[in-house]
């Protein structure tokens, strides 16, 4: 079991935001929603872990303008938002076979993370694309994230 964290630091206030998030080959989205998926995983500490199955929390970005995506990279904007980090509460969710979408109709300025957890299904070494942002009315206001590699092995 891998946590995929998405960290959005937004400037300013926004309307209609997309969220994207494509997921690496060799993974699956673990649907809590299901009967069938053992619950139980949400209340282990285990998967909180950075260093557990590669879990890495390894996606987070920037979204505002693409002046500013350019300026601060990954780096987002320092401690101008302080600690307050809220989790972020999309107005709608889907999860695909290769990606995670969500939308967001209203975001106010600061720092929001969402989480969600993969079940790695072979070994491997497997790319991720980087996930981007955007406001749908405006999609040359946008952010992205770095992209990377994650690896799969048998214990």
């Amino acid at each position: 079991m891998v946590k995929g964290k998405l960290t959005l630091t937004t400037p300013d206030a926004y309307n209609h935001v997309a969220i994207e998030d494509m997921i690496p080959a060799g993974f699956e989205i673990v649907n809590f929603n299901l009967d069938t998926e053992d619950q139980s995983l949400l209340d282990n500490d285990w998967l909180g872990s950075s260093d557990r199955a590669g879990s890495q929390g390894w996606l987070s970005g920037l979204f505002g303008s693409s002046q500013a995506a350019q300026a601060f990279g990954s780096r987002g904007f320092g401690g101008s938002f302080g600690n307050n980090t809220r989790t972020l509460r999309p107005t709608h969710s889907e999860t695909h076979d290769d990606r995670v979408f969500l939308y967001v109709e209203r975001m106010s300025p600061g720092v929001y993370e969402y989480e969600y957890f993969l079940r790695a299904l072979v070994p491997g070494e497997f790319q991720h694309l980087p996930a981007k942002a955007e406001e749908l009315f405006f999609p040359e206001v946008f952010g992205r994230t770095g992209g990377g590699t994650i690896e799969v092995t048998l214990d």
